[in-house]
């Protein structure tokens, strides 16, 4: 019954191919995309893993500077291209559509500053759920480990 279940699912890429490991992928294959095995790794390609792709944790950025984080809103490419439309209309003589363009650019930055600000409370939020310990396997046993020093899955 599994086995006709699993034949109807769609094809799903690898880990390998850069995309999230499929909840319902085999275990072998999703061993063969981290490159481990059932018995874990080994303390040697732990450490190896943990300098290439750096601990399991966020990244906290200290000090935030909010209208330097403003200001990067009005520099983003399509905000250049709409004040460069907002330059034109203003040449060709066209006040209002000029004054209409250049709201455009500040709604849009606001809102998308606003929308930066509300996922940076996100991620803090979620952060307060990560445990400071996990499971690990290394070389065949079971052991907890810091999270932070748990190695970030390879590409």
């Amino acid at each position: 019954m599994a086995g006709s279940v699993r034949a109807e699912l769609p094809a799903t890429p690898s880990a390998a191919d850069g995309a999230a490991p499929e909840p319902r992928e085999p275990l072998d294959l999703l061993f063969r995309d981290l490159r481990t095995s059932p018995d874990g790794l080994s303390e040697r390609e732990a450490a190896r893993r943990l300098t290439v792709y750096g601990p399991n944790a966020l990244v906290r950025r200290e000090g935030r500077r909010r209208p330097r984080e403003l200001a990067r809103q009005f520099t983003h490419p399509l905000a250049l291209l709409l004040a460069c439309a907002a330059a034109l209309a203003a040449v060709s003589g066209a006040p209002n559509l000029t004054g209409a363009i250049l709201a455009v650019i500040g709604l849009n930055a606001l809102l998308a500053f606003a929308q930066e600000r509300q996922a940076e409370r996100a991620v803090d939020a979620l952060a307060s759920f990560l445990p400071d310990e996990a499971t690990v396997i290394r070389e065949h046993r079971r052991r907890p480990a810091n999270s932070p020093a748990v190695p970030c899955h390879c590409p």
